[in-house]
């Protein structure tokens, strides 16, 4: 009986090598890594190119190809993780320590806990600091903005407030350094809260109060409600700290914060009109003289 037997796989002639597609497209995701995804989907093409190379048997070559593109995805994949962690982290550390706890410093100005308060501030603020001084900051920050009604949370509502409040921030005469801007709501709309830190290495707050948050970061010196139209409310008269920053509007700036009604016309409707001027009387036409 005739048997037949088939040849070595090794000796079959596949034809000339090709250059897998995948390892091509994989490189061509991965050369652009400085784009965000991209990373991430050069080092899977890549991996998928690798596999198919290698269950290839010969027939598909393109290995240096596929490696590069693995190697220079996970790079710009882990760039752009640590990238995406470090930002994320700032942004907790902001809406935390920073927004957060001047929400509570608020807070308990809004109801009347002075001493919790004054806990929060540097020692050369903390000294000068009366309960009179807070019930006028009170009282003024009512008047202008209405009652305190929190911070923002999240970081939309972040950039969502810098966004009505951006016209505030690029009018004001001589920004001081080492302030911060943070927008706050009021009753009456939002308005821009400059809280003044004390940028020393070692500053701290004087007492903060157990079980509360404490800005260590960022020790608070003074505090300044900025609103529409150029309405300032400061806490300490700042010729008594040490910085002496007095913040304040370009002048002749009148600023409309987006999202507020224009400030409303006083009582009584309408500006008065000018008076209609008075009417000449023309003079008499002449009679002509009768001949004597």
């Amino acid at each position: 009986m005739t048997s037949f037997n088939a040849p070595a796989e090794r000796d079959i002639n596949w034809g000339p090598e090709r250059t897998s597609i995948v390892a091509i497209i994989a490189l061509v995701f991965a050369l652009p890594c400085f784009i965000p995804g991209f990373g991430i989907i050069a080092s899977l093409l890549a991996v998928f190119a690798l596999v198919g190379i290698a269950g290839s048997k010969g027939r598909v070559g393109g290995t240096g190809l596929a490696i590069a593109a693995l190697v220079i995805g996970l790079f710009g994949t882990a760039l752009w993780t640590a990238l995406g962690y470090g930002a994320w982290q700032a942004m907790s550390f902001f809406d935390k320590q920073i927004v957060g706890s001047t929400a509570i410093v608020m807070t308990e100005i809004k109801d009347g806990e002075w001493d919790k308060a004054k806990g929060r501030f540097v020692p050369a603020s903390a000294d000068k600091l009366t309960p009179e001084m807070f019930e006028a900051f009170r009282t003024g920050y009512r008047e202008k903005f209405g009652e305190f009604e929190g911070a923002p949370s999240g970081l939309m509502d972040i950039i969502d407030g810098y966004s009505k409040l951006g016209p505030l921030m690029g009018n004001l005469k001589n920004p001081p350094q080492n302030t911060l801007p943070l927008p706050l709501r009021f009753a009456n709309g939002p308005a821009l809260l400059m809280l003044e830190f004390d940028p020393s290495p070692h500053a701290k707050s004087s007492n903060p109060p157990t079980g509360q948050p404490s800005v260590k970061a960022f020790p608070i010196r003074n505090l300044t409600v900025l609103g529409q139209n150029g309405a300032v409310v400061t806490l300490i008269d700042p010729t008594l700290l040490p910085s002496s920053s007095v913040i304040e509007l370009k002048p002749g700036a009148a600023i409309k914060v987006k999202g507020l009604p224009e400030p409303s016309a006083p009582e009584g409707g309408n500006k008065p009109e000018a008076p209609e001027p008075a009417k000449v009387p023309a003079p008499a036409p002449s009679q002509p003289k009768q001949p004597s």
